[in-house]
């Protein structure tokens, strides 16, 4: 009989940001440039916001009706975002992010083959 293991929240949270460090590019604790990310739900209110990633106790919060915020770097579990023109940093564990999309918009070439999808259903969609 198989036995059934299931993962911890926090070492799959884990795995997502190492594969998300893999896909920007980079390793362990170099810093990531995310200019097409951006914080969209908080999980607590206030949010706190961090002087440096790693720090035990905020430096400040902000009401989660400022959302959303762009993420300007990622380092570790942490994301660095701009709150009042001060640098500080999120936990991610605190919030969800969102990659910013855009359509592009073309013509697109066809072998006449049905697709599952459909072309401008988005709300960024082709006009």
């Amino acid at each position: 009989m198989r036995h059934r293991t299931t993962t911890p929240p926090r070492v799959r949270h884990l795995m997502l940001v190492l594969a998300a460090a893999t896909a920007f590019g980079t390793t362990g604790g170099t810093a990531v440039a995310a200019d097409d990310i951006a914080i969209v739900a908080s999980k607590v209110d206030p949010l706190p916001l961090y002087a440096s990633p790693g720090d035990a106790a905020p430096a400040a919060s902000t009401a989660a009706s400022t959302l959303p915020l762009d993420v300007r770097e990622v380092k570790g579990d942490f994301l660095r975002v701009q709150v009042g023109g001060r640098d500080l940093w999120v936990d991610s564990m605190n919030v969800r992010a969102s990659r910013k999309t855009a359509a592009r918009c073309g013509a697109i070439a066809s072998n006449g083959a049905k697709v599952a999808g459909e072309l401008g259903a988005g709300s960024d969609r082709c006009k």
